[in-house]
């Protein structure tokens, strides 16, 4: 992506009515103690380093309710419970709110900073080739990679967050997020609890869930590169320490990726 590409992602409100709904949703996010960041004491580049840090982060959370809308859709192609649809149904509405948190500690910060990202896969469409397969087989593949990987990594990552941090207002934070990803991880193994799979298709999500695991030890090993510089105390992975997040990151990977996953013969 050229330099012209790159723009300022911001995020907005707007207001009256649609707000009023949205706040008696997430009513939370208001009564966190805003404002509160000892930000006086950073430096330039610190507090430049937790902008992108926190930015990045928005957009990511943004970019998951769009990821979100897919798994939906393909739930209810699959027919699945009323009851398991509707869990997935706010899952869109927790990003949406994750988002706004991790905006707001940037304007905290000072505002956020220029990303570069690719429209078409931070919002994707559904995937063509899945339409052709059996509707249960095409959902499970997707809550596979999402809940029962993507999302039982960050809650566990996100817990140790809300632990670790000492700040109120990222305690409250992650508290918040961690109350949500508890119910994102909880959902991929009460799918898989329902699902009806043949050893064929256990084996093709085996393989999918190997192609997962390994693309965020590689995402895990990028961050392991990230120069001191570009780290900052109140940004993310610092407030715990690089090595205690990878570590921890890495342990989340074993017992809350790997063991149920091989217990459900989902990974060989």
């Amino acid at each position: 992506m050229s330099r012209e590409e790159r723009e300022l992602f911001e995020l907005s409100l707007y207001g009256g009515a649609a707000e009023e709904r949205y706040r008696r949703a997430r009513p939370e996010i208001e009564n966190l103690p805003w404002g509160t960041l000892p930000i006086g004491d950073l430096s330039e580049r610190e507090r430049l380093a937790a902008r992108r840090e926190w930015t990045d982060a928005a957009l990511s959370e943004y970019g998951s309710a769009a990821t979100f809308s897919i798994t939906l859709r393909a739930l209810l192609r699959a027919r699945v419970p009323l009851d398991l649809s509707a869990m997935v149904a706010r899952f869109p509405l927790d990003e949406i709110a994750h988002a706004e948190l991790c905006a707001r500690v940037t304007g905290e910060l000072g505002g956020g900073t220029p990303l570069a990202y690719d429209r078409g896969a931070l919002f994707p469409l559904p995937d063509a080739a899945s339409e052709n397969e059996s509707p249960v087989f095409a959902a499970a593949a997707r809550v596979l990679h999402e809940m029962c990987v993507r999302e039982s990594w960050s809650l566990a990552i996100i817990k140790v967050l809300a632990r670790k941090n000492r700040h109120p207002l990222l305690k409250a934070i992650w508290s918040s997020i961690a109350n949500d990803e508890a119910a994102h991880a909880g959902f991929g193994w009460m799918f898989f609890e329902w699902a009806e799979l043949t050893d064929a298709e256990r084996r093709r999500l085996a393989k999918r869930a190997a192609q997962s695991i390994a693309d965020l030890e590689r995402a895990l090993k990028k961050a392991e590169q990230i120069p001191t510089e570009r780290l900052s105390r109140f940004g993310i992975i610092e407030s715990i320490g690089k090595s205690t997040y990878l570590s921890e990151s890495r342990r989340a990977i074993e017992t809350r990726i790997k063991k149920p996953l091989t217990r459900l013969g989902l990974l060989m």
